[in-house]
């Protein structure tokens, strides 16, 4: 999946490879961080979520180690 920009102060994008289930997010400034073992319904409510930084923070920092 190419990077699906998003609408948000501290979001900028992300991408998905459900094969490796790795998820990168794009801050703005530059910086993305991969994200791994992220299920593909975490990444379709992050899709769906009406604020992409909230969900982000609640759902998936702390929760999934990254790489």
């Amino acid at each position: 999946m190419p990077m699906q920009p998003v609408e948000s102060s501290n979001l900028q994008g992300y991408d998905y490879d459900e094969g490796s289930k790795v998820l990168t997010v794009y801050f703005h400034g530059g910086r993305g961080y991969q994200y791994k073992d992220v299920e593909p319904d975490v990444v379709r409510d992050l899709e769906g979520a009406s604020s992409k930084g909230r969900f982000f923070n609640e759902r998936i920092k702390g929760k999934y180690a990254y790489i």
